[in-house]
């Protein structure tokens, strides 16, 4: 069944009530959450965005409560942007910075995104608040592309083509 759970998403409400919101939190639920959220982790590093935009979507729909929900709208941002959806990868973006307003990675990815759509003044913000936020580290676009996990050419190339030249876009210096 492994290998059929992470080509559906739809078998994530197979071990839990989809339909019955009065059992949000509840430990279905939360398995159900965390395996979303690994699935579409996983389909993402696979250069597999479309996946992992299917696997979000459930996971919120399982759980639209969920404190956690900005993880889920971060894998939805993150797929977006990988996809060319600026714009979508934008409003999921601010979502997340807005419930999750110290977590540095989401606005580096704001500010790519809005580097890549020429919304400069607004991506020199959120670079800035990256910054503010990392004490120091990942100033660099050779820091942050050094930092991108694994090796799949699938997923780096992506990254370093969308993300990485975003912050660029953005502000971030070369070296």
């Amino acid at each position: 069944m492994g290998a059929a759970v992470v080509d559906s998403p739809t078998i994530l409400c197979e071990a839990s009530p989809c339909s019955n919101r009065s059992t949000a939190g509840s430990p279905a639920i939360l398995v159900a959450d965390a395996a979303g959220y690994r699935f579409s982790t996983a389909n993402i590093m696979l250069g597999r965005a479309q996946k992992a935009i299917a696997y979000a979507d459930t996971a919120m729909r399982i759980s639209p409560r969920d404190p956690q929900l900005f993880l889920f709208h971060f894998q939805k941002g993150l797929a977006l942007l990988l996809l060319g959806e600026n714009d979508q990868a934008i409003d999921w973006l601010h979502r997340v910075v807005a419930a999750a307003p110290q977590w540095p990675i989401a606005f580096a990815l704001l500010a790519a995104a809005l580097a890549q759509q020429n919304r400069k003044a607004e991506a020199e913000t959120a670079l800035s608040r990256y910054f503010s936020l990392t004490g120091g580290r990942n100033r660099t676009a050779a820091q942050r592309r050094a930092q991108l996990p694994l090796d799949d050419p699938a997923f780096l190339d992506g990254a370093r083509r969308i993300v990485v030249d975003g912050l660029r876009q953005a502000g971030t210096p070369e070296a």
